[in-house]
């Protein structure tokens, strides 16, 4: 029997990152397709990864002539703080989603970013699992390009 009961879900993790909120904000909005990668992407014809950082912009697989899914939906963006989103991320079970990632300046130049996503649906613990564990990894890729950007800024 599957157990199709909605329910809310929520992520929330954080890292610390020793880079400038600049650098880290131009690295998760305008440089996207350099950290987010495989396996979370929806298609092997994947082109590119593209994020429209404006209200109501995409978050935007590109399959090459046209063709591409949109994962979520801007729906709120304060530079270079935080920026909100709509949409499922192609996550198994959930019917509406929200993720929002926020840049925390800390002392000596370092910062943390906060990723928190709710979810409602029919969502296993399974998955709960992996969405966790997904996020953790973009995180950690998110992390590391910025603090390698930041370490060859002169």
């Amino acid at each position: 029997m599957i157990d199709d009961t909605p329910r809310i879900v929520t992520v929330h993790l954080e890292t610390e990152c020793e880079a400038e909120a600049e650098t880290i904000w131009r690295t998760l909005v305008d440089d996207i397709d350099t950290w987010w990668g495989e396996p979370y992407v929806s298609s092997p014809e994947r082109q590119a990864l593209t994020l429209d950082a404006q209200p109501g912009g995409l978050l935007f697989e590109d399959w090459g002539n046209g063709n591409g899914r949109a994962w979520a939906t801007v729906r709120a963006l304060r530079r270079p703080k935080q920026i909100d989103f709509d949409g499922t991320f192609m996550m198994n079970g959930a019917l509406h989603g929200t993720v929002a990632i926020a840049i925390e300046t800390r002392e000596n130049r370092s910062c943390r970013i906060v990723l928190a996503q709710q979810a409602i649906g029919a969502i296993n613990d399974e998955t709960v699992a992996a969405w966790h564990g997904g996020w953790e990894d973009l995180l950690g890729s998110l992390k590391t390009h910025c603090e390698a950007v930041e370490t060859n800024q002169p």
